[in-house]
């Protein structure tokens, strides 16, 4: 929405529209960032969400310290380490997000991208891109590559379209 009017703007993904039968001018709108109305034929809106926040979560991960990540549709990827408030890691749609079960301080995520999965450190935020080059161009690929750990060797990641490509030490030097 960056620099738009809030009461002028509202999410993209709209799902659901009803209009008031008795109200002129009103109207209902469900979308990806939740419930808003208008009372002017939907000039201005307002957000009905109040202390109901809610997001679609495509996958959680968990580590043994109670920390979860989490992909979500729009909200990006998320950690909460042992029940604090979440924070955001990216933007965006993400899936198949990994954290490391024994040490949540490194996780995983890939955004719908093919050139996107991220090694990220969830204390300082600091991320790498280690897409691995075979799958760049790769016109199969899936909104969401399939991307995988091996919980007992977490830095043993799979990430596969066309081509199943692996690494050992979780960076960017997969083998096909």
């Amino acid at each position: 929405m960056g620099d738009l009017d809030p009461r002028r703007s509202i999410h993209t993904d709209q799902r659901v529209i009803a209009f008031s039968n008795t109200v002129s001018g009103v109207v209902y709108g469900g979308n990806d960032g939740g419930v808003v109305s208008s009372t002017n034929h939907g000039l201005d809106w307002t957000n009905l969400n109040q202390n109901l926040p809610g997001a679609l979560m495509y996958s959680v991960a968990l580590s043994a310290d109670g920390s979860m990540m989490a992909g979500t549709q729009d909200n990006g990827a998320v950690f909460s380490s042992a029940g604090a408030h979440w924070d955001m890691l990216s933007g965006g749609d993400s899936s198949h997000d990994l954290i490391d079960p024994s040490d949540s301080t490194w996780a995983y995520y890939v955004i719908y991208d093919r050139d996107s999965f991220t090694r990220v450190n969830t204390q300082t935020h600091e991320s790498t891109n280690i897409a691995p080059a075979e799958l760049e161009g790769d016109a199969d690929c899936a909104f969401f590559p399939p991307f995988s750990m091996n919980p007992s060797s977490p830095k043993h990641l799979l990430a596969s379209c066309q081509h199943v490509v692996r690494t050992l030490d979780a960076t960017a030097s997969p083998v096909v």
